[in-house]
């Protein structure tokens, strides 16, 4: 079986649908909004690096998908989330090698998150141009123009989940997961990078400010 050749529009709105339905208010960063923009960064990192029709298809569904666990539990969602793929895409007409790899594309947002990344840049050969694209347009936010509302909207999530109990060490956090964390694609470190580490002194001038009280 062949699968998909085209991504099938209604996808992208029944899994808007379930995030705006089901994932819990109180997810004010990781719900649909999130979703959307790492979708159209996928897409924009595809088209600009020449990302093959096929492998567009599968970054772009696993973009779509990657968060969807979220509806369910933050702890371990990327596994929901891939396995949500294989009960809704093959009903999209997806073949099972396309399901597959999209499920493995999911689990790498696990596997790479920006705590294990510190030698990411030093091997790039080792994630396919694929996975590149989905990692950078998962960390979209950091070099994006309104990071300072993204990284606002993340901190309220993660202070109501008990996973920061305060705003310096929140910005601690994000010191040290910008410290380790790299961009893929060029086109990701051309245009996002630069505001990343804008963002990096602003948050260190932050704490300076905080901690003198």
């Amino acid at each position: 079986m062949i699968g998909v050749t085209e991504f099938p529009d209604e996808l992208e709105q029944v899994v808007y649908s379930i995030l705006d339905e089901e994932v819990p208010r109180s997810t004010v960063f990781h719900g649909r909004q999130h979703t959307q923009r790492v979708f159209q960064a996928a897409r924009t990192l595809a088209e600009k690096e020449a990302l093959s029709e096929a492998d567009q298809l599968l970054t772009l569904t696993a973009a779509l998908l990657h968060d969807i666990g979220y509806r369910e539990t933050r702890v371990n969602h990327e596994r929901i989330s891939a396995d949500f793929g294989h009960e809704i895409l093959p009903d999209f007409g997806y073949s099972l090698a396309q399901v597959d790899r999209i499920h493995a594309l999911i689990l790498l947002t696990a596997t790479r998150s920006t705590t294990s990344r510190a030698s990411a840049g030093d091997n790039k050969a080792s994630e396919s141009l694929s996975e590149q694209i989905l990692l950078d347009a998962c960390w979209e936010y950091f070099g994006a123009e309104d990071r300072l509302e993204q990284i606002e909207l993340l901190y309220k999530e993660e202070f109501h989940n008990g996973l920061v109990t305060d705003r310096i060490r929140f910005y601690q956090k994000l010191v040290a997961q910008i410290t380790v964390h790299t961009y893929f694609t060029k086109t990701a470190h051309a245009v996002w990078q630069p505001n990343k580490m804008s963002l990096k002194l602003w948050l260190e001038r932050e704490l300076q400010h905080l901690s003198l009280g």
